[in-house]
């Protein structure tokens, strides 16, 4: 019986270590999508604790420089989409079925422009 419950002792402590460890990865994932020293923020969680220093990186935010990029790259993907939107919208592809227009009077464009 001492031997089971050392086994599940030892599986249990080597399993909190794994997790404690993958929450350090997290932090560092975290600080670097936000501008910040990846390496920094997780011996910052060694001495608080990673649950602590992620709380501390989102009151923080994105650093300025981070948020310029941020900015660029928002601008850049307005300008694609609203160059391919006018591109679609005047230069339709061939693929594209332009809408048939349909007068059920039988009479032309030219018919119903005319001064009788």
């Amino acid at each position: 019986m001492e031997k089971i419950s050392t086994g599940i002792v030892l599986f249990l402590l080597v399993a909190s270590i794994i997790v404690y460890l993958w929450l350090h990865v997290l932090v560092a994932e975290a600080a670097k999508k936000r501008g910040r020293s990846g390496g920094g923020w997780v011996v910052l969680a060694l001495f608080i604790s990673p649950l602590g220093a992620w709380i501390i990186l989102l009151c923080l935010g994105d650093t300025d420089e981070k948020r310029r990029q941020k900015i660029i790259e928002e601008e850049e993907w307005r300008q694609n989409i609203a160059r391919r939107h006018v591109n679609d919208v005047f230069q339709p592809s061939f693929t594209q079925k332009l809408p048939q227009i349909t007068n059920p009077s039988g009479k032309t464009i030219n018919d119903l422009y005319k001064k009788n």
